[in-house]
């Protein structure tokens, strides 16, 4: 799951691979919890590279889409931390803080 995490939040210039987030949507099946998924999402460098933070909010709208009923509920108290992303790079002229805007 950590090596999936980390390769579908890469920094390459391309959109998430499928089995990587695929990967991620199975591990909240498997748990019955998105916890893991958002342990982990604190850890990737989204306030520094855009790239990385557009392809964190991809991966978060497909595990909540896709993941077990229970993501929904648990990803409200963390709405604060995908609302910080967005007002951090709302004010940046590049391509990518755009699409995570």
């Amino acid at each position: 799951l950590h090596e999936a995490f980390f390769m579908a939040c890469s920094e390459s210039e391309c959109p998430p691979k499928e089995k990587h987030v695929r990967t991620i949507t199975i591990s909240t099946w498997q748990e019955r919890t998105a916890q893991t998924f958002w342990m982990m999402l604190q850890r990737l460098p989204c306030q520094s590279k855009p790239v990385v933070c557009w392809k964190l909010v991809t991966v978060i709208h497909k595990v909540i889409v896709n993941g077990h009923p229970t993501v929904i509920r648990e990803s409200i108290k963390w709405v604060d931390l995908v609302e910080q992303m967005r007002r951090h790079w709302n004010y940046s002229d590049s391509g990518y803080p755009l699409l995570i805007a």
